[in-house]
């Protein structure tokens, strides 16, 4: 009999193990779910103009501290809002903002406990005239908050992601793409998205028409690369855009031709500043370095800075390293 109690115990124990294994597991599995970001690419419901990532959010805080001239040229578009979404929350892991006829979307790859602290502190602050109407669509809630200028500012929450946008159109046209599941034909190609330094500060999206590069009709190449994608990066008194291209990029355009193009679309960006570039070839590669000069309250070293300014900023060759790091 005490045998027989010896084995009924046994058992119990062992299912007691097993079933804490698996309950070990599974909850392993979910934090690992949690715990992933989304791919904002996929995110992006419509054709946008540009696309905006920033990689390194405390580091860009710091520069649009630093180039205040930012915020009228290529960040003049979008909402002030965001950018106190990124100085109160910097610990977002990515965040991309992509601009489109119906208004411009924030989406961030979040961790759960940032998103509640969004919800329950930062944006109460941020919004504290009113209490958030919450609307149900496609099975997830929606929060809009209103200001007072009678204007709404929504966003829905997803599994490791945080999207919100002031155009209600926009927004739901977002949440119906994550539905779907399925990605929109006009996103960047995956081959120009790895070009891009995933360690560079801010990595920039723009239309080629946009640049002003019309290709002629009838060309087989026009078509398979719509997007210039670029690296902004930071030294101490300049800011610079680097880019690759090859020859695919724009069939009927010398290289020469598309720097000119680019450098013309940048000084027109920021007229009362001096602007120099470099464009080296290796290969059918064309690597393209444009920097912007601030000058410093001191006189001598912007005379010095300016006349080193070729070399210093010259940008990245094919084999040096891109990271942020290099750039600070």
């Amino acid at each position: 009999m005490k045998e027989y109690g010896k084995e009924i115990i046994s058992c119990l124990l062992a299912l007691v193990i097993a079933g804490g294994a698996i309950w070990f597991f599974t909850r392993s599995l979910q934090a690992e779910r949690d715990n992933e970001p989304a791919d904002l690419y996929e995110l992006i419901p419509s054709d946008p103009a540009m696309i905006i990532r920033v990689n390194r959010i405390e580091m860009f805080n710091e520069q649009l501290e630093k180039f205040p001239i930012l915020h009228n040229s290529v960040l003049k578009e979008i909402p002030e809002i965001y950018f106190s979404l990124l100085r109160h929350q910097p610990k977002m892991q990515q965040v991309q903002i992509s601009l489109h006829p119906q208004g411009v979307l924030f989406a961030a790859t979040i961790h759960p406990k940032q998103q509640k602290e969004l919800k329950k502190k930062i944006l109460p602050a941020l919004f504290p005239a009113y209490a958030p109407v919450i609307q149900e669509k496609y099975g997830i809630p929606v929060y809009y908050l209103s200001e007072p200028t009678n204007s709404f500012f929504g966003y829905f929450e997803i599994e490791g992601g945080w999207i919100g946008s002031y155009s209600r159109k926009l927004l739901e046209e977002t949440l119906r793409q994550y539905i779907t599941g399925k990605g929109h034909p006009g996103i960047p190609a995956v081959t120009i998205r790895n070009a891009m330094d995933a360690n560079s500060p801010v990595n920039l999206l723009i239309k080629k028409e946009d640049l002003g590069i019309i290709e002629k009709p009838g060309l087989s190449l026009a078509d398979e690369v719509p997007w210039m994608g670029s690296d902004l990066l930071f030294t101490k008194n300049n800011m610079c855009l680097f880019t690759v291209f090859s020859p695919a990029f724009a069939p009927s355009y010398s290289p020469d031709s598309i720097a000119f193009i680019l450098t013309e679309k940048i000084s027109r960006e920021f007229p009362s500043h001096s602007f120099s570039y470099q464009l080296e070839a290796e290969g059918d590669h064309y690597y393209y370095t444009g920097c912007i000069s601030i000058p410093t309250e001191d006189p001598a070293q912007d005379h010095h800075t300016q006349n080193e300014h070729a070399e210093e900023v010259a940008g990245p060759t094919p084999h040096e390293d891109l990271s942020g790091d290099s750039c600070e």
